[in-house]
């Protein structure tokens, strides 16, 4: 059973993820939009969807100093529309690229990999919505174990 690790790339120590999925075992992915080239390319959110997702959380970023409160109700809904948009189009390129989702299903363990970073909420909490969970439960839905994210 493949073992699906998550972990964030970092522009200032690139090599960092890549040692640590070899500590586990696994293999990174970049699954970055542009970066993560054609391997990660089906693994990766369409740019309008990423856009949209950034200009939601600059909104809500602004709004935090006059109503926090506000600014993670703004977060939660602009989360939870991605994730649907994220859903079907994950949906999509399970049904475009079988054999690639197979082969990352089937071979050997895997760290997902992007630079997406924790979000601070108004009460001080941090969260990572981030598209690499994502596609992480994904692999959990079809059996795949989860390892949890990397530390580098």
């Amino acid at each position: 059973m493949t073992t699906i690790y998550t972990v964030r790339l970092q522009m200032w120590s690139p090599n960092a993820a890549a040692l640590a999925a070899r500590k586990v075992g696994a293999n990174l992915l970049d699954i970055t939009v542009g970066s993560g080239g054609t391997d990660g390319a089906p693994f990766a959110p369409l740019e309008r969807a990423k856009d949209e997702a950034l200009e939601s959380r600059k909104f809500a970023q602004k709004l935090r100093a006059r109503d926090p409160h506000k600014a993670d109700r703004v977060e939660a809904a602009a989360w939870a529309t991605y994730c649907e948009a994220f859903a079907v189009q994950m949906a999509n390129s399970q049904a475009e690229n079988p054999e690639v989702w197979n082969r990352r299903r089937w071979g050997s363990d895997l760290a997902l990999g992007c630079y997406c970073g924790e979000w601070t909420m108004g009460t001080g909490a941090k969260v990572l919505h981030c598209h690499r969970v994502l596609v992480a439960d994904i692999f959990a839905a079809l059996g795949c174990k989860l390892g949890g994210e990397l530390s580098l």
